[in-house]
């Protein structure tokens, strides 16, 4: 995905392609450079995804970037900034999980 709406749109798929009790999981790369900004993308994805029948958790995954990893990449640009990053898993819930 390119940003987070085309990620919502592709997650608005989910409920046709998961059976309950399936696990999905994407690359949670938005707000890569801001702590804050990143945890709030992360609790929107949680209550979009919770619309749809999915419960999400993020679980913390140290990143220690060796000094160069990002020489010579696209722009300049280091891909990854921030001291973990948050790893998406996300579960479709049962009817008897609160599932309409």
């Amino acid at each position: 995905a390119e940003g987070a709406d085309e990620l919502f749109r592709f997650h608005e798929l989910l409920p046709g392609l998961l059976r309950p009790g399936g696990v999905y999981s994407y690359f949670n790369g938005i707000a890569s450079h801001d702590a804050f900004l990143h945890r709030v993308y992360c609790e929107a994805a949680r209550r979009h995804l919770h619309s749809l029948g999915l419960t999400a958790t993020f679980e913390p995954v140290r990143v220690s970037v060796a000094p160069g990893t990002w020489e010579g990449a696209e722009a300049g640009r280091n891909w990854w900034a921030l001291e973990h990053y948050s790893l998406p898993v996300c579960v479709r819930r049962r009817r008897e999980e609160g599932e309409a």
